[in-house]
């Protein structure tokens, strides 16, 4: 075996062990918003912080720099390149964010979340502005440290969109504003449509069971995959094995809770679909934008259709 071999196969087991620190984060922060009690958010605030620190520090770790450093300059290829310049490009930020930063705004999230399902319950923005500012300048303390040029969210905005800045993004973004505010204002205004068919009272154990036969329908694995309720929908995966959905509902109001499931769904079959790499680079998300684009399809493009709702009124009617 060839000293490159060697290096890879160690790099290998310290990625794996990083990404087995993600998945306790990715539980911990699931619990958090689906199981946990509310008295228990300073402890699950510090924990979370904990755990950060722990995956800063191996992945900012001088063996797996090293091994990063030496495998950059051999001569890989297919997937494992992949996972090279992935963990390079990752790692290169993380050495840029002092530790103490990565924890404080770990357990600054943590908190600021549990401080908005309470402002929530009210409508009470005042009380979550200060966890909400904290988060702004800790965030602004990340942008700095990472450096950018441009506009400071670049820094911000390539977490999430690699390789993307807001002089590329923003004139995209304003043109559509121009052309769909416009649109959707007189779809509003022409009042053809009607959602009372929607909005009388529906049986929320009723509204579960319809929501379940959906996400299967489009192909939603419940065996790698389950759905709870959150305060606000949101999908968590630890690996395509384990995917985490997540609605609310209304007795009253049920495409709140139908439309979080598609949504959700889509991000879900994303997921699902991804290759189960074992926590190497290889498998995660290529971006927010296309995890996005999934869920929006399935949700505007396909649960918004005319087609779709042929199919199921006779279903929903009962």
């Amino acid at each position: 075996m060839d000293n490159s071999a060697v290096q890879y196969e160690r790099f290998t087991q310290l990625v794996q062990e990083l990404a087995d620190v993600g998945h306790a984060q990715g539980l911990l922060s699931w619990d958090q918003e689906v199981c946990m009690p509310p008295r228990g958010a300073a402890g699950r605030a510090r924990a979370m912080g904990t755990l950060a620190g722990v995956h800063h520090d191996r992945h900012t770790a001088p063996e797996l720099v090293e091994l990063v450093e030496a495998l950059s300059e051999a001569d890989l290829e297919g997937d494992r390149a992949v996972n090279v310049r992935e963990m390079k490009r990752s790692q290169q930020r993380a050495l840029r964010i002092p530790k103490a930063l990565i924890v404080e705004l770990t357990q600054t999230e943590s908190l600021s979340h549990e401080a908005w399902v309470e402002a929530r319950k009210t409508d009470d923005f005042p009380t979550f502005r200060p966890w909400l500012e904290k988060v702004f300048e800790l965030k602004r303390q990340v942008a700095e440290a990472v450096g950018y040029t441009g506009s400071i969210y670049n820094a911000l905005l390539d977490e999430y969109e690699p390789y993307a800045r807001v002089e590329e993004v923003g004139p995209v973004l304003a043109d559509l504003r121009q052309r769909l505010v416009p649109l959707v204002g007189g779809i509003l205004d022409s009042r053809l449509a009607t959602d009372d068919l929607l909005t009388r009272p529906f049986d929320v154990t009723a509204q579960e069971s319809f929501g379940r036969r959906v996400m299967t329908d489009l192909g939603f694995d419940l065996e790698a995959g389950r759905l709870d309720v959150a305060v606000h929908p949101f999908c968590s995966g630890t690996s395509p094995s384990d995917v985490r959905l997540t609605t609310r509902y209304s007795a009253d109001l049920m495409q709140t809770s139908l439309f979080g499931i598609i949504h959700e769904t889509g991000h879900g079959l994303y997921e699902q679909g991804l290759p189960d790499a074992e926590g190497m680079p290889v498998g995660g998300a290529i971006s927010l934008g296309i995890h996005e684009s999934q869920s929006r399809m399935w949700e505007n493009m396909v649960g918004r259709s005319r087609e779709y709702w042929e199919h199921y009124l006779p279903t929903l009617a009962e």
